[in-house]
C-alpha cells in the first residue's frame, strides 16, 4: 500500500507520517478483511494468484464540528449544497482517491485497474472522526473490489455494496 502526494496543493501535503502510515494501514486492512471471505491471503507469487497494488492518491479529513453544523442548520445547508454540486464533495465532509491495478502475479497480466474518487456525505454519524469519510470511502472500495471479482469470476452470489 502506498501513499502518493503528487501535487502542491494535495490535501495530504499537511497530513502527518503517522497518519498517512494509518491511512495506508487501514486501506489496506479493510481490502484484506473483505477479500479473505472468498480467497485465501498470500505474499507469495504463483499460478491462480492475484497481485494488488493500490495507492492513495488524495485523502482530506472532514470539519467534524461544521460538517456537523451545516447538516443540521438549514440555511447552511443550501451552502453546502452548491458545494457540493460544483465539486462533487459537500461543504466541510471528507474525500479520499485511491487507484488500484490487480495482476496475474505469474505472468504480470493486467487483470483489473481502476481509479475512483469518493466524497463525504452529509450526516452525523462520524462526528467525533474527523477521518471518517475517508473511513467509510475504503470500506466501500474494499466491499467494490469483492463484488467486481465475484462477477470476473462469474459468482452467482455477488453482492454490490452499498454506496
Amino acid at each position: 500500500m502506498t501513499v502518493w502526494v503528487s501535487q502542491k496543493d494535495s490535501q495530504l501535503e499537511g497530513v502527518s507520517i503517522e497518519d498517512r502510515q494509518r491511512l495506508a494501514a487501514l486501506l489496506w486492512s479493510k481490502l484484506d478483511e473483505s477479500l479473505r471471505a472468498d480467497y485465501q491471503m498470500t505474499s507469495n507469487p504463483g499460478p491462480d494468484v492475484m497481485h494488488i497494488q493500490a495507492a492513495i492518491t488524495e485523502a482530506g479529513e472532514s470539519n467534524a464540528i461544521l460538517d456537523t453544523v451545516t447538516s443540521v442548520i438549514p440555511q447552511t445547508r443550501l451552502l453546502s449544497g452548491m458545494k457540493s454540486v460544483a465539486t462533487g464533495v459537500s461543504l466541510f465532509t471528507g474525500s479520499a482517491s485511491a487507484e488500484m491495478k490487480i495482476t496475474d502475479s505469474s505472468t504480470g497480466t493486467l487483470l483489473v485497474a481502476a481509479v475512483d474518487r469518493r466524497g463525504g456525505t452529509k450526516s452525523l454519524s462520524g462526528v467525533t472522526n474527523s477521518w471518517h469519510d475517508v473511513e467509510e470511502a475504503y470500506r466501500f472500495w474494499a466491499e467494490k473490489t469483492r463484488y467486481r471479482l465475484c462477477q470476473f469470476r462469474g459468482g452467482m452470489n455477488c453482492v454490490e455494496p452499498k454506496a
